[in-house]
């Protein structure tokens, strides 16, 4: 059974969403990091179950506790659990995405995951994808701990969904971890009453009295009195990062009893506080790249120099400089960050990417908003969104270039892609995007209206996708006349139209329509469009001669679109 399974997984898609490889790699516990070995050991009991929450505000250490698990178990590799690891973002609210990404972190186990991604993702195909991987788990002999962090951003209730399915029927030696924020949309209480769920919350996150003395005394070696640990403890409420900010913020100041005592309210403001009085005490142009570098959700070296403007190269040096460890301004100030511990860190073991901690980002961005003019925040956003374009991460170049209001980076970026950016961003992505770009610009592009007709069509509005694929063909012919400049090919968009027809003519039950189209297609799709080899004549006296178009596993969307019209012709 589980052969014929592996069989089957062997035998999907090639066509996936590029990644960032640095989502699955496990966090790395930093220097300045307080043990503690208790908490390691409850959540090593609490791994027992099948659901594992870890649910708290941010700046409790979840992270950071399941690092210090990491390392912990890492001791005795011989009876420690396999894990997968991935840390989510707003972007992977896309089923499709979220499964690419969660299908990659499996690779080392099951190399071939990703190639069964549908195109189209449902539920059906998503519940036997999940089934399918399960199965084949519960044939392991070694214990697998899925952990996924960050999980507050997943809000697709589809996404929540397949989590309670897959819990429903984990197989006993595999566990899931949640890391979040607030409590997720599971059956939280039925999981809990059927002994299927532990939870550490902050209660049991927060530093002890005898903690945080520990860690400001021995870990960041501040030479503080009782009186001030003991007001320390209590202001802070045990809250980790509390802790840490204001352990940074007392280092080389003169007068540490009479700061700490002036640490009153809430955790904001002391987040607020603190983090204002750091960034104060930074040189000039620490405060300028801090300010400027708090757009990105991740930072290198290249990324960096891209953004401020300085050293721009092309993609290949760049790449060169990533895999030598190369130097540049950008790379020389992350360096000078993380000696210092402010607030970075370290997203692999070759130290090539980082992030700020997040609350740290939040108010650096807040700042940034505020004290800098609007055109400039723009230039930063479309410097971001170019760089990322350029290799290759599109959902991150769409995504600055969104909030830069830049519709035209926005419509250079999709429009060479064409159709087959539905496969490459997911389709609720997409549907994100497309409304954003105005209908008039649509006008003089055929490549964008044959896609929201594309879109049209896959909700099953007939009306919509007809009137998208008159725009289009109107663009088309103007393209043809030369009134027009468009970006594609005018030959293959004339064969992608004939597709998309073709499939509308499905839907309207017109056979003659169908083989009118579909002929169209076959003439003008370009053969990187095309899903097979042979010739229409031999396709057409096949038996079933449909098949053959779905033949090939990279098959791309114009095709498939078409493909799926052999019923309507047999009529």
């Amino acid at each position: 059974m589980v052969e014929q399974q592996r069989t089957r997984l062997s035998n999907g898609n090639s066509s996936v969403i590029p990644i960032v490889r640095t989502k699955l790699h496990r966090p790395v516990l930093l220097p300045n990091t307080l043990r503690r070995p208790a908490l390691v050991r409850r959540l090593s009991d609490a791994l027992r179950r099948r659901l594992v929450l870890l649910a708290a505000p941010a700046g409790y250490g979840k992270t950071t506790l399941l690092a210090d698990w990491l390392d912990t178990i890492a001791l005795s590799p011989a009876e420690a659990p396999e894990v997968v690891w991935l840390t989510l973002d707003a972007a992977d609210n896309d089923p499709r995405r979220f499964l690419n990404y969660l299908f990659a972190a499996f690779e080392p186990l099951h190399p071939p995951l990703r190639q069964v991604l549908p195109e189209r993702i449902n539920p059906l195909s998503v519940e036997t994808l999940i089934a399918e991987l399960l199965n084949e788990l519960a044939e392991r002999a070694r214990d697998l701990v899925i952990v996924l962090d960050d999980f507050h951003q997943i809000s697709e209730n589809d996404i929540h969904r397949t989590i309670t399915f897959a819990v429903d029927h984990l197989p006993p030696r595999v566990h899931l971890v949640l890391a979040t924020r607030g409590d997720p949309q599971l059956p939280l209480a039925r999981l809990r009453a059927r002994g299927h769920l532990s939870e550490l919350r902050a209660n049991e996150l927060c530093f002890s009295a005898e903690e945080t003395a520990a860690f400001l005394l021995e870990v960041m070696e501040l030479p503080l009195e009782r009186e001030s640990l003991a007001t320390l403890a209590e202001r802070t409420e045990g809250w980790p990062a509390g802790v840490h900010l204001a352990a940074i913020a007392l280092q080389d100041r003169p007068d540490q009893v009479a700061f700490v005592d002036q640490l009153v309210g809430s955790h904001r403001y002391i987040v607020d506080y603190l983090l204002e009085d750091v960034f104060e005490r930074q040189p000039a142009h620490i405060q300028t790249f801090l300010l400027q570098t708090s757009i990105l959700r991740r930072l290198c070296g290249p990324l960096c120099d891209a953004v401020l403007g300085v050293n721009n190269t092309n993609p290949e040096v760049e790449n060169q400089k990533l895999k030598t460890g190369g130097s540049s301004y950008s790379r020389l100030i992350l360096d000078t960050l993380e000696h210092d511990n402010l607030f970075l860190v370290p997203l692999d073991a070759d130290r090539t990417w980082y992030r700020y901690h997040q609350l740290f980002a939040e108010v650096l961005y807040e700042r940034l908003e505020v004290g800098t003019a609007p055109e400039q925040l723009t230039l930063l956003h479309r410097r971001a969104g170019v760089w990322y374009a350029a290799h290759g991460l599109l959902i991150e170049a769409v995504s600055h270039a969104l909030k830069a209001g830049a519709v035209q980076d926005v419509i250079a970026m999709i429009e060479p892609i064409g159709l087959a950016i539905a496969t490459r961003v997911g389709e609720a992505t997409l549907r994100t995007w497309l409304p954003i770009i105005p209908d008039d610009a649509l006008n003089e592009r055929p490549q964008l209206a044959l896609l929201r007709a594309w879109m049209a069509l896959s909700d099953y509005d007939f009306a919509v996708a007809e009137r998208w694929l008159l725009v289009a063909e109107r663009a088309l012919a103007g393209v043809a006349s030369g009134q027009v400049t468009a970006i594609g090919d005018a030959t293959n968009l004339r064969g992608e139209i004939g597709a998309v027809r073709a499939r509308l003519a499905t839907h309207a039950g017109d056979a003659a329509a169908v083989i009118a189209y579909s002929e169209q297609a076959f003439t003008w799709l370009q053969p990187e469009n095309m899903a097979c080899e042979p010739a229409w004549p031999k396709i057409w006296a096949m038996p079933g001669w449909y098949r053959a178009i779905w033949s090939g596993p990279n098959a791309p969307l114009p095709m498939r679109l078409w493909a799926g019209l052999a019923p309507a012709i047999h009529m």
